[in-house]
Formats: structure tokens, sequence, C-alpha cells
């Protein structure tokens, strides 16, 4: 437990009474608590623990600056104090202990007339249409003006009962309709000092965040010690493929990231109610049993949607055809990853097949070996028959076949002459060395020229 320069709360365990206090040495202000060295000044904490005794009250420490030098630390423990009593509401209501407002109110009795005046309603005239207006006073101000009466005494209400800050209607956060959102669900908007601030489906969250605005502003709260930093939120992380990404934020850390806000909403109040370690427990369970799912990859060149595999993490497969990939996903989720991985492996040691690009509007093909380009033709039916005796008789046979076949002579088009007829010329070591429209005359003169090679 931290014991220098803190706010503690002492909670009576049969009665339910608290009190919030501050302490520069928390051992030492708990031992004149319990000795009672200020009953003589009608202190009700002191009296309790004289009543009730040490074990029947429960401490926790709120809020600590043990980083801070006395003097540093005074101001900001003044503020928490302040805070946390209003908060807890354990010096307007006599059901406990405290005895004044905290901080630097010490001057503030019971009987102060700053805190026993209350928010009530009156009329104020009437508008041009002749409706009644109605105006929210406090404090001798008037803080709102609506003809809606029911609406300023629910504020009323909420302020009496310490349920809202109180600041005017510039100065104060509130949630206001901001239209309907994409889903076509209602929108909504916290509006601060004549601005939107942040936008949500959620009314609940952001009227949660409205009051730690307008808590800071009275309080001079530190941002450390605001609910909305100490407890996991969803807020927007930017565009990806064109949708609204979210992420959870807890402690100023990233925790995870979705295009659903309604799910990461759900996990948020999990990690809220049950705390931080049983989401990274859940996460850990749901790490060991990792799926393959398909998500949204960027565009292509050709401005088509490309869809990817991924898996723990990593994106094992890409593609433009959704349905191939659900296939794969469908693979490693039945027969496991390695398997997988293991045939995509034996897929690239083995010539294949693929489509390569359009030349004079006729589709050339080209066989994939180890992930290279090793042929292309136009005709489909001779590069599939080189892939199966690259298949069944290997690689090395396949280029030694290749290498002797560049070293012999061979007849090859070679376009067109001025009358039309198609040229043919012979090709030796990667040269044309005669050309011809007799094209029986260079089969001859080829055949010389192997056979001196042979």
């Amino acid at each position: 437990m931290e014991t220098k320069n803190v706010i503690y709360l002492y909670t009576n365990k049969i009665n339910g009474k608290m009190y919030i206090g501050q302490a520069v040495d928390f051992k030492s202000r708990h031992a004149d608590h319990k000795c009672g060295k200020g009953i003589r000044d009608n202190s009700r904490i002191d009296l309790a623990f004289r009543k009730y005794g040490e074990k029947n009250f429960e401490i926790e420490i709120l809020a600590s600056a043990p980083n801070m030098s006395d003097d540093e630390a005074r101001d900001y423990l003044n503020a928490l104090e302040e805070y946390y009593i209003w908060k807890y509401n354990t010096f307007k209501d006599p059901n406990h202990y405290n005895l004044q407002a905290g901080g630097h109110n010490f001057g503030i009795k019971e009987n102060n007339s700053l805190w026993k005046d209350e928010a009530r309603v009156t009329k104020g005239g009437f508008t041009s249409k002749g409706n009644q207006v109605y105006n929210l006073r406090f404090q001798g101000k008037v803080l709102r003006r609506s003809i809606n009466k029911e609406m300023l005494q629910k504020i009323c209400d909420e302020i009496n009962n310490h349920k809202m800050d109180v600041h005017s209607r510039d100065e104060r956060a509130y949630v206001i309709k901001c239209g309907i959102a994409s889903n076509g669900k209602q929108n909504y908007g916290i509006k601060h000092k004549g601005k939107i601030i942040k936008n949500s489906i959620f009314k609940e969250k952001l009227e949660k965040i409205c009051d730690e605005i307008n808590l800071k502003n009275k309080f001079n709260i530190p941002d450390n010690q605001l609910s909305i930093n100490r407890e996991a939120h969803v807020r927007k992380a930017g565009i990806a493929t064109g949708e609204q990404r979210y992420a959870i934020e807890f402690n100023g850390e990233t925790l995870k990231t979705s295009n659903n806000e309604e799910e990461l909403q759900i996990l948020c109040d999990e990690i809220n109610s049950k705390g931080i370690e049983v989401f990274y427990q859940k996460e850990k369970e749901k790490s060991k049993k990792d799926k393959a799912v398909i998500a949204k990859s960027g565009i292509n060149r050709q401005g088509k949607q490309k869809y990817a595999v991924n898996y723990n993490g990593k994106t094992v497969k890409t593609s433009i055809h959704k349905d191939k990939l659900k296939k794969i996903c469908d693979e490693i989720n039945t027969n496991g990853i390695e398997a997988f991985l293991e045939k995509k492996q034996k897929q690239k040691t083995k010539a294949r097949v693929s489509k390569h690009s359009l030349r004079n509007g006729k589709q050339i093909y080209t066989i994939l070996y180890r992930g290279k380009s090793i042929k292309t033709s136009v005709d489909k039916k001779k590069l599939e028959k080189i892939c199966d005796e690259i298949n069944t008789k290997g690689f090395d046979y396949f280029k030694k076949k290749e290498e002797n076949k560049n070293k012999m002579a061979r007849i090859v088009k070679n376009g067109f002459n001025d009358s039309g007829k198609q040229l043919y010329g012979i090709k030796y070591q990667k040269k044309i060395i005669n050309i011809s429209v007799d094209k029986e005359k260079l089969e001859k003169i080829c055949n010389e020229i192997n056979s001196n090679i042979i």
C-alpha cells in the first residue's frame, strides 16, 4: 500500500459510512485516527474509530503522488480531495464522516449557503410564439432557459443530488443528437464551448465523457486521475480499405482494433467490469485456437479489391478471388497450418503453367518453377507437356535439353518480305545466320550444321 502523499478512503464495514482524507504520511495519519486525536474537535471519523474499532474499517488508497515533494503534492492532493469528497458525497450527506468540503475549502461548513442553496425552476416570460419560458436558477444565476420545464427540472435534480457538475450551458459539456449514423442508428455528439468534439452511437459512453470534462473543469483534476484514462474505451483509429477503424484504448495502450465499434464496446465493458487480466487471458486462449480468416487487403492496380488469408497475425495468401481464399481458410482450419505450408512448399517445387500477358490480342502462357518464369509461349499444350517432363524427369533434364537445343541450328519464322511472303531464318547460337523464303533449303543447311556438331 502506498503511504506517501495519498488520498485515502475509510469505509465502515458495519454501516457503510465513508470518510475521505489526504495525508503526507498515511501511517502517521492513520495512527492519529486510531488514538482519537481529533475527538476534542468532535471529529466524526475518530469517534467512529473508537466506537467500532480499526478492524471494522476498510482502507483504500484512491490516489497518490509518491514522486512529488510535499509542497508540490499539496495542490495536487487538495484538488483530488475536493473531487473525491464531491464524488462520494461524504460531506453534504450527513450519513458520512467528512465535516468539510476538502481541498482548499476548509472554511466551508455544513450550514454554508454555498452548499445549502439548491437549483430550482422559475418562470421567465414568453417566446415570440407565446410559449412559456422557464429558467434554471442556481446560486443567484440563470444557467439554462427553455420551454421544456421537465428537462430543466431533471437537470435541477441532478445538480441537487450531486450527479451533475454546475456550469453554464457554454462552459458545460453535454450530449445532443447528431443525425442518423450510416447503420441507421441514432448518432449523438458531445457539445462543449459551442463545438462538437466527439460523435458516437453510444449515448451512455458520451455522457460519461461529459462528466469527466465537467469534473476536470470544476476541480482541476490531473489527467491521469480521470476515470476515462483509467478505463478501457473505444476511439476512432483512422480509415482502412475505405472503412472506419476503431480501437480499444487502455492506459495509453491500444489493445485491439476492428471495424465493428459495437463489438469493441462490449469488450470494453467486460474489461472495465471484470478486469484487464480476464481480457488478456481470453486473448491468450484465443491465440492457441487461431483460425484462418479472410480480410480486405487493399486495391490492386486494376482497381479490384484484394483479399488476404490471415493466420496468427500473418498473411499467408492474397488474391482477388475471395471464394478461392475461403476454400484455403477451410483447408487450414481443418487440416492445420502446417499441412497447408507443406503443400504450398511442394507446389513451389513443381512446374506449372500460368497466364503471363496478352500480345497482339493473343494470350501468352509461362512455365513457373520455384517462383520463376522459365519458358513462355502461346502454345499452352506444348508448355503443359514440358511441365510434365520437368515434374517426372527433373529440372536438370529440362535444363540440359534446353542447353543442347540452343547449341543446335533450327528454323524460325523471321517476318515477311516486300512481296508478303513468309521469311524463315536459321537460328544458331542465339543468332540468325541465314534468311530465306525457301524453308526446305534452310532445313538442309540446318542438317549440315547439326551433323557437324554431333
